[in-house]
C-alpha cells in the first residue's frame, strides 16, 4: 500500500487493515469499514492518532478535541501504520486524517463568549511575538494564539507531519541535529492557549522576570514537540529543567 500509486490497490489493500479504536476496548481491532458505518452522518473524515501505546494517545491533546466532538478515532501504534495511513490517503470518498491535523471547528465552552478567564487579544498577540523571537525564527515557524485546545498550554501544528516524522526518521545520525532545526523551522507552528493558567501567568512573567519566562517558553514549546512525537534527543532539556527547578527551589526560601 505504501508503494502502489493506483487508488484502487490502495483501497484493496486497505480493506485489510485492523486498527483498534477509541470507540472499543483495548485489543478489539476494527476495519476501516466498520469505521465508517458508524460514522457521524455529516463526517467527510477519518480521523486517526499514532502512538505508542492506547493510554498515551487516549491523554494526547489531539485526541482530546476529537473525543470533546464526539469523533471516534483509530488508534495506530507503529511508524509503518503511521506511513501507511498518510499513503492511503482515502478510502470510500472519506479522507484520511491524522488527530494532528484535524481541523475542527470551536466548540461553545473554547469560544470567545466564555467566560473563562484569557488573555486579551492584544496581550495574546504580543506574547505570541515574544516567544517567536525568544525561541528563534531558525526554530519554529510561527507562534500563535488559538482556542483550538483547552487543556493543555500549547500544541504545535504541523500540515505534513507524518512526513516530517518520517524526514526525522530516516536522517543520519551526523545530520539529524541539522535536519532537525531545518525541518521545525520551515514546517511547525506553535499554538498558545489564551486560557490556560501557565499561558496567561506567562504573559505576566516575561515582564517582571524575561529570563525565567525564556526558560518557560521553550519548555512550552519542547513539551508541545514531545506530544507530537518530535523531539528525537530529550537529553537535550535536562539543564533548562534543571535551571527551572533552582529558581522554583530559591524561590521557596
Amino acid at each position: 500500500m505504501v508503494t502502489t500509486e493506483s487508488t484502487s490497490e490502495r483501497e484493496d489493500l486497505a480493506k485489510l487493515l485492523r486498527f483498534e479504536s477509541t470507540a472499543e476496548e483495548s485489543g478489539v481491532l476494527v476495519s476501516l469499514d466498520q469505521y465508517i458505518e458508524r460514522a457521524k452522518e455529516d463526517q467527510k473524515q477519518v480521523y486517526y492518532l499514532c502512538a505508542p501505546s492506547r493510554e498515551v494517545a487516549l491523554s494526547s491533546p489531539y485526541y482530546e478535541s476529537l473525543s470533546d466532538a464526539g469523533y471516534e478515532v483509530l488508534l495506530t501504534y507503529n511508524k509503518e501504520d503511521d506511513v501507511a495511513m498518510f499513503r492511503l490517503e482515502s478510502y470510500k470518498d472519506k479522507k484520511i486524517c491524522s488527530a494532528e491535523n484535524a481541523n475542527l471547528p470551536t466548540t461553545k465552552s473554547r469560544d470567545s463568549t466564555s467566560t473563562v478567564d484569557k488573555l486579551s487579544d492584544k496581550d495574546g498577540k504580543d506574547l505570541a511575538t515574544w516567544m517567536r523571537d525568544v525561541l528563534g525564527r531558525e526554530t519554529v515557524k510561527e507562534v500563535k494564539i488559538t482556542d483550538r485546545q483547552h487543556s493543555q498550554p500549547a500544541v504545535v501544528s504541523v500540515k505534513n507531519l507524518t512526513t516530517l516524522r518520517h524526514y526525522l526518521d530516516m536522517a543520519p545520525p551526523e545530520q539529524k541535529e541539522a535536519s532537525y532545526k531545518y525541518l521545525l523551522h520551515d514546517n511547525v507552528t506553535l499554538e498558545l492557549n489564551p486560557s490556560h493558567p501557565i499561558i496567561r501567568e506567562l504573559s505576566e512573567l516575561r515582564e517582571g522576570s524575561p529570563d525565567i519566562a525564556g526558560l518557560v517558553a521553550a519548555q512550552l514549546f519542547d513539551n508541545a514537540l514531545i506530544n507530537a512525537n518530535l523531539v528525537h534527543d530529550p537529553r537535550r532539556m535536562v539543564p533548562r529543567i534543571n535551571q527551572l527547578l533552582d529558581s522554583l527551589l530559591k524561590g521557596r526560601k
